[in-house]
């Protein structure tokens, strides 16, 4: 089948929204409001690389873009949707 990337897990769908910089609001989670460098955890050392983060979200975000070309779907469009966030613990 021919389909997005955001049409196969709603997971998928959040990050495409994320890096597309999308409205996240009819989704059953939500990306975090803080900024990279005020995350609390442990994060990949690559990250740390002055401009690594923003090449690899450029080059995801071409990804994405030219994997949507032609579609106006998502996660949301998926019929095994259907019934999914209600099944999603919070």
């Amino acid at each position: 089948a021919n389909i997005t990337v955001g049409e196969i897990h709603p997971d998928l769908d959040l990050m495409i929204d994320c890096v597309l910089r999308r409205s996240t609001r009819n989704n059953k989670h939500n990306t975090l409001s803080s900024r990279l460098e005020e995350f609390e955890g442990r994060i990949p050392i690559a990250y740390g690389l002055e401009g690594y983060t923003m090449a690899r979200h450029l080059e995801l975000k071409n990804i994405l873009m030219d994997d949507e070309k032609g579609h106006d779907k998502s996660w949301h469009d998926n019929p095994k949707s259907k019934d999914w966030y209600e099944k999603i613990p919070n």
